[in-house]
């Protein structure tokens, strides 16, 4: 009797692989997600159409691909190259999030200059003050990112590189957050609900809805139960 409840605690204590495995290929599928959403915008737009046409393709190319797949990079069960050299991850990870930069920048500048084509106000919704929010912080938070790669310089050095990596994950996740919000409002744009039915914008809320609680799950489990092994 003493053996048999000795072998139901290990087996207890002992997680199960197929759930583990069934969980690793849900979680895989946020890539698909993340793909298919970014191809949708994009159709949408048909970039080079017009000048405003490159904002939605940048930003969704930006948000919706390159900065999650540059987060997901480090997940061991969302990871496409999980058996990778961390080395080798912190610098596609690098190349990615400049790339998302970029194209976040870009996305900024057309809507920006195409407005002022048409002789419109700035910033006069939702979509577009959160939009420049969020350009700035994605900005501040690559900024932060070069602390983390060079941490003696001089206002890395004032935390321990664990801190570093713990702050940059982080804030990483509120900023990805953010900008999920962004996204959400932009689906309920003019030119989004003109080009799409209510079922497509639905589709498109809850697919950022499902990429920022990934994210968000994945910093967690990286550093939010690592401090309560006990739990």
């Amino acid at each position: 009797m003493a053996e048999q409840l000795i072998t139901n605690e290990v087996k207890e204590a002992v997680p199960d692989k197929s759930v583990g495995d069934q969980r690793s290929i849900i979680l895989k599928m946020v890539h698909i997600v993340a793909v298919g959403l970014s191809l949708l915008v994009i159709w949408l737009a048909q970039p080079g159409s017009s000048l405003f046409s490159w904002h939605p393709t940048l930003m969704a190319l930006g948000f919706c691909f390159l900065m999650i797949e540059a987060i997901l990079m480090f997940s061991p069960q969302s990871s496409l190259i999980a058996s990778v050299p961390r080395a080798t991850k912190v610098r596609l990870h690098w190349i990615l999030q400049t790339s998302a930069v970029i194209a976040a920048l870009g996305g900024f500048a057309a809507i920006y200059y195409n407005k002022n084509i048409y002789n419109k106000l700035h910033f006069q919704s939702w979509h577009g003050c959160l939009g420049l929010c969020t350009v700035i912080v994605i900005c501040l938070q690559s900024l932060q990112g070069v602390g983390v790669l060079y941490s003696k310089l001089p206002l890395a050095s004032m935390l321990k590189p664990r801190q570093l990596k713990q702050l940059h994950a982080m804030c990483g996740s509120l900023v990805y957050l953010f900008s999920c919000v962004t996204l959400c409002l932009g689906f309920y744009s003019n030119w989004f609900v003109k080009n799409t039915n209510i079922y497509v914008q639905g589709g498109s809320v809850i697919s950022a809805i499902c990429l920022s609680s990934i994210v968000i799950g994945q910093v967690y489990t990286e550093y939010g139960l690592k401090r309560h092994p006990g739990k």
